[in-house]
């Protein structure tokens, strides 16, 4: 905890947790701008969530449903995030159309927001020298035919950039929308 307020003191709008007990747990310590960054499938859990007041990420419409009637009875207007699979083939939406598809569940929700895409890829933070990072990490997000362009060409606009992982901060930091 000492380290996500000296982070945010530093001047982070926020900090990435990757369970539902660290959000909870940041949130009552008065941690701002929570992002969890592991799509969940449990509605009890989701409901948590909302609770926190962090941003989740959703990989699938019926999670949109289950945080949107989360949102209906807790906190309305929670903000939520779309994730895209990144290559690394462990959660996300499988194609463009299953991003674009989400994100507008998302954004027609009436009790969320679409606040941006959020996208790690493990693959991107391990792999070998910086150019070979820049190449995985700018993969999604680098052509219009890509999950985010796809979003954005179906109307959806996200007001966040994807956030930034250890091993590619100096990448995704530059990358846009």
């Amino acid at each position: 905890m000492e380290i996500a307020k000296r982070q945010i003191a530093a001047g982070a709008i926020g900090v990435c947790v990757a369970t539902v007990a660290e959000a909870e747990l940041m949130a009552t310590a008065g941690i701002p701008g929570l992002l969890l960054t592991s799509p969940v499938a449990d509605p009890l859990k989701m409901a948590r969530m909302v609770q926190t007041g962090a941003m989740v990420v959703v990989d699938h419409p019926q999670q949109v449903a289950w945080y949107n009637e989360s949102g209906r009875c807790s906190r309305p207007q929670a903000g939520r995030a779309g994730r895209p699979d990144v290559g690394d083939h462990r959660t996300g939406a499988r194609s463009p159309e299953d991003a674009t598809e989400i994100a507008e569940a998302v954004d027609q929700a009436a009790n969320l927001e679409l606040r941006g895409i959020q996208a790690y890829s493990v693959l991107g933070s391990h792999a070998g020298g910086l150019e070979e990072r820049k190449r995985v990490s700018e993969r999604p997000f680098g052509s219009p035919g890509g999950r985010s362009g796809s979003c954005c060409a179906a109307g959806c606009r996200p007001r966040s950039s994807p956030e930034a992982s250890t091993g590619t901060w100096e990448i995704d930091t530059l990358v846009r929308i």
